[in-house]
């Protein structure tokens, strides 16, 4: 990771294509309507995201760096996907 840009920074601009938009909109979704779903592991290419519905966090995981991770809040998590989409 560089010096300057975040772990979401790297995710958002190299790995969140509006599938992958869609996938991560599906899973929020699963996860706020079914009580018994606390948590979703969702592996891309580079990255893993684990969506946390009980912390109300995303956890991003880069693969091919081992100790690159970023723990962010849920609802900010969101807030940059949705602008992401919106400069499409």
């Amino acid at each position: 990771m560089t010096e300057h840009t975040t772990l979401l920074e790297q995710f958002i601009e190299e790995e969140c294509s509006e599938y992958v938009r869609g996938v991560i909109g599906d899973a929020l979704v699963e996860g706020r309507k079914d009580a018994a779903v606390s948590s979703r592991l969702l592996e891309f290419n580079r990255f893993e995201l684990t969506l946390d519905f009980e912390a109300e966090s995303a956890f991003l995981a880069d693969i091919l760096e081992e100790n690159e991770t970023q723990l962010i809040p849920l609802h900010d998590f969101e807030a940059r996907l949705a602008a992401k989409a919106a400069l499409k």
